[in-house]
């Protein structure tokens, strides 16, 4: 009895030493030490690693591997002997994906100027320090804070896929482009950042977002969140406005001249004005409440969704006779059918001598294609 005893303690010593999680004991996971270079925690489970590295002079030395040195700008894989690796050099950028990566610590990097720490299991990043960073992407990592002061040279930031509460980036002055996508924000402000071109805040908690000033803003996509306002007036670059999903009860596009793509389902809208949008192309705003649909003088529009929502006879009449004329193929989807879905539109485009002329008018002279949603949800031509 005492062999048995003795054999199964060991068997559970054993297998608890040998699936231990990477932590310290004290439910801490270890920290990444500062080097002259950069130094990483591997998981245990992962001892290989990929790595790429560009220097601006000479290799890289590498400790805590089989392998001694790196190449610059060649990617290469890396045993590890144990958990924690080092890499020495004149590093300019670093990629480090997919690898678990439990811990990074790059304050050794003075020259970095691109770091890609993308898919791994980082809890903390420390970039400060870092002048000359110009592009983050440390997307789908478990980082819950960032901090981003003082990188005044950052022109690209990419952290989607986190679980950040909050992101502070009114110092990024040289910014360009900001992806922060599937995190926990519940605000965010962007007010003033004139060199920001490229904005993708979606799915994430919002109900503040503060986009004033942002003069060279071309593409905004707040989609899946529960702002009630939204304000872009006087963005004169932007291209595309993507805001579905929300709780917007108004949104005023009008006049946006550079405008050409505007997606804006699913909210609370009441009225939309995207009078004189003269490139908008793409306008789509299913499911509102809209009464009202101005798209008058936008003679670049080829397709429009207005589905679900509240337009009587009155409100189609107008919106047929302000269609432009179309050259190649344009489509309206105009109301639904299916079994469970509300439709408020009207659905009869002969009840009325001005609705059905107008009507007419825009599928044979103008050439629209006009379509319903049928009850087993095709798409009808009507």
């Amino acid at each position: 009895m005492k062999t048995i005893f003795f054999a199964v303690s060991a068997l559970a010593l054993f297998v608890m030493t040998a699936c231990k999680d990477p932590s310290d004991g004290t439910g801490t996971l270890p920290e990444a030490p500062f080097v002259e270079g950069v130094s990483f925690i591997l998981s245990p489970d992962k001892r290989t690693i990929t790595v790429k590295v560009k220097t601006a002079v000479g290799n890289v030395t590498v400790e805590g591997c089989e392998e001694t040195t790196l190449t610059s700008d060649t990617e290469a894989e890396l045993h590890a002997q144990g958990t924690r690796v080092t890499l020495k050099g004149d590093i300019t950028e670093l990629k480090c994906d997919n690898n678990q990566l439990i811990s990074l610590n790059v304050q050794g990097l003075t020259a970095l100027k691109s770091l890609e720490c993308v898919n791994n299991r980082l809890t903390a990043l420390n970039v400060q320090g870092l002048p000359a960073l110009q592009e983050l992407e440390c997307r789908n990592n478990e980082l819950t804070s960032l901090n981003l002061r003082g990188m005044t040279a950052l022109q690209g930031l990419w952290c989607s896929g986190n679980k950040l509460t909050a992101l502070n980036v009114q110092s990024l002055t040289a910014l360009q482009t900001l992806r922060c996508n599937g995190n926990l924000f519940t605000e965010l402000d962007v007010h003033g950042l004139k060199t920001l071109q490229n904005l993708s805040c979606k799915n994430n908690k919002l109900v503040a977002l503060n986009v004033q000033g942002c003069t060279a803003l071309e593409e905004l996509e707040c989609d899946a969140n529960q702002l009630t306002e939204l304000k872009v007036q006087g963005l004169r670059a932007l291209q595309t406005l993507r805001c579905y999903d929300n709780r917007l009860t108004s949104l005023d596009v009008h006049g946006l001249g550079a405008l050409k793509e505007l997606e804006c389902n699913d909210n609370l809208l009441t009225a939309l004005n995207a009078q004189d949008c003269t490139v908008l192309e793409k306008l789509h705003c299913r499911k509102n409440q809209l009464t009202v649909l101005n798209v008058q003088g936008c003679t670049a529009l080829r397709g429009v969704d207005c589905l679900s929502n509240k337009l009587d006879a009155q409100a189609f009449t107008k919106l047929f006779s302000d269609l432009p004329q179309s050259i190649i193929y344009a489509y309206c989807y105009l109301y639904t059918e299916e079994k469970g879905v509300s439709e408020g539109n009207c659905k009869d485009f002969t009840n009325s001598p001005d609705l059905k002329a107008a009507f007419e008018k825009a599928k044979d002279e103008k050439k629209w294609t006009m379509y319903k949603i049928d009850t087993d949800k095709s798409m009808v031509e009507i």
